[in-house]
């Protein structure tokens, strides 16, 4: 799945290939914004559909915290 996620900054992947694969996997896009900056990055991740809201929440918090503590 992660060859059909993002590699770098704004990439988006592949929604097609990963929804391709089978019906275990699910696209979705991470729309993130540098508070400091009027600037957005959107980037494509491919996950497993068993994935639940609340286990993206968890993945979404964890990642801002990283990127705060990185500025």
């Amino acid at each position: 799945m992660m060859q059909y996620s993002f590699h770098g900054l704004g990439d988006l992947g592949s929604q097609s290939q990963c929804e391709a694969i089978d019906l275990s996997s699910s696209y979705s896009v991470l729309s993130l914004n540098v508070s400091t900056t009027p600037v957005f990055i959107r980037q494509g991740i491919c996950l497993p559909a068993s994935c639940s809201q609340g286990m993206f929440n968890d993945f979404s918090n964890r990642v801002s915290e990283k990127l705060t503590n990185l500025i």
